[in-house]
């Protein structure tokens, strides 16, 4: 079963004026593919045009056995990665979302992503601890991303509403570990004068049961509209091997190595000018 939320944001909003002439929210997806053997780390770094900023980022493809240990935003458009194969020799794709509207230092209206902010906590052995970043109004939260280490520990949620996002992380390990999360917010600068559209933010979540084995799931956007980010909340014993939006879609890899079907929440982001 699927959940939307829908938000209009008006004229007087930060998020979503623009001109009425052809302005429209421009969206590509940056990609960079590594090798990776049993038992290895591998970094990587993935960087989004110019006049584009990295709205979200993540894994796009993934086998069992691969996990993020790091997707972080290391600028507005630069986010670091690091991968983690516990399986047979893999590829992995990673992916960062990249959105523009308009030109900064223009008079038309433009994109502005906050420098990310981010908050570093002990997770103590065998337990689960939560983070969250919040947004001023008129703004919208993106860019979210984590470090979590040397490992044992993975995340378990990562979630947004219209102003705040939200972290779990889970510590496997028999030790307390430190984690960082990541998050900025994103806002469509309007001019003083200028004639606007609205533009309009989609929050769809769907429960979706995992039977044991590897899956791929997809969630594709509203016709016209873009994917700025891809959620999920995972209960224990199910594997996220990665997520990312691309293009107008969500995807998510996911692993269940149980003998029973799991149920994973899954969000998906969208936007469009009207």
């Amino acid at each position: 079963m699927g959940r939307w939320v829908l938000a209009v944001f008006g004229a007087t909003a930060l998020v979503a004026v623009v001109s009425a002439s052809a302005q429209v929210v421009s969206g590509r997806t940056a990609f960079r593919s590594a090798a990776l053997s049993a038992g290895a780390t591998k970094s990587l770094t993935v960087s989004c045009p110019a006049g584009y900023y990295a709205v979200s980022a993540g894994t796009a493809t993934a086998g069992a056995g691969i996990s993020q240990l790091e997707v972080r935003p290391v600028s507005l458009r630069k986010v670091a990665f690091r991968l983690a194969d516990g399986g047979d020799l893999q590829r992995a794709t990673v992916a960062a979302a990249c959105s523009s509207v308009g030109t900064p230092g223009t008079s038309a209206p433009h994109l502005k992503l906050s420098p990310p902010r981010h908050v570093t906590v002990t997770v103590a052995a065998t337990s689960q601890r939560q983070a969250r970043f919040t947004c001023p109004k008129g703004t919208l939260p993106s860019a979210a991303g984590f470090d979590l280490g040397r490992g044992d520990v993975s995340v378990r949620r990562q979630a947004q509403d219209l102003h705040v996002l939200t972290f779990a992380a889970f510590n496997h390990g028999n030790a307390a570990r430190k984690v960082s999360f990541y998050g900025s917010c994103l806002t469509v600068v309007h001019p003083t004068g200028a004639r606007g559209a609205k533009l309009q933010v989609s929050l769809a979540t769907e429960t979706v049961p995992v039977p044991s084995g590897s899956q791929v799931e997809t969630r594709v956007c509203p016709r016209g509209w873009l994917s700025l980010a891809v959620g999920y909340s995972l209960p224990a014993g199910l594997d996220l091997n990665g997520a990312a939006a691309i293009g107008g879609t969500g995807r998510w890899s996911l692993t269940n190595p149980g003998g029973k079907p799991l149920l994973a929440q899954l969000q998906l982001a969208c936007a469009r000018l009207s």
